[in-house]
């Protein structure tokens, strides 16, 4: 990894913890989220679009479920001059997820 997807991963990992740690910071997540965000989940039917979209969606299942376990795997960075593209494995229940973000 080089320095900018470095930089990348530091923010990922930073966003993960405003929602999946033992005390979230649900707001801060508008911090992380372009306003023009896509975000591809296991938990939606058809692509989340847009920050405000994003932000609930993560914000509810923040708050719908007690997450006792999270541990970071696989993740891809892609950097397109000043867009990052992300795709990040996890598990989180004991099953491994993947979801992918586009910012």
């Amino acid at each position: 990894m080089d320095k900018t997807e470095y930089e990348v991963l530091a923010a990922v990992q930073a966003m993960n913890k405003c929602w999946t740690g033992k005390d979230p910071d649900l707001e801060k997540l508008h911090e992380y989220f372009h306003d023009m965000m896509v975000a591809i989940t296991p938990m939606d039917r058809f692509r989340v679009e847009g920050k405000e979209a994003c932000v609930a969606g993560w914000s509810n299942f923040a708050k719908s479920v007690a997450i006792r376990h999270w541990t970071e795997k696989e993740i891809h960075i892609q950097v397109y001059k000043e867009e990052a593209a992300v795709m990040q494995s996890f598990d989180v229940f004991r099953r491994t997820i993947t979801f992918s973000i586009i910012n």
